[in-house]
């Protein structure tokens, strides 16, 4: 098909960013920084913020957006992850047996 043109669009699975933070470090930062805020340490708060955000960065180079979702289900036990994961088995099964 020489006439047409195709548009195939790159950045699908790109995760939602707020400014250029990712959802999480967005929420980690504000948290910091409210804090700092309300005890009356805002330099403080930022920098926390942004050495939290720095963390993030590092720990989910080269993993999917819901690493840590992913990761707290294998992790944490079950009568916690219920409260996030309720259509999925506990993780402590790991092999589905009939």
């Amino acid at each position: 098909m020489p006439g047409s043109t195709y548009r195939i669009c790159r950045h699908l699975d790109d995760p939602v960013r707020i400014i250029i933070f990712t959802i999480d470090e967005f929420i980690g930062l504000m948290a910091c920084c409210f804090i700092g805020f309300m005890s009356h340490f805002l330099l403080t708060g930022i920098g926390v913020g942004t050495a939290w955000v720095m963390l993030l960065k590092y720990l989910k180079k080269g993993r999917g957006a819901w690493f840590f979702f992913q990761t707290a289900y294998w992790v944490l036990p079950g009568t916690i992850t219920r409260l996030w994961f309720r259509a999925f088995p506990d993780s402590a099964y790991q092999h589905w047996l009939s």
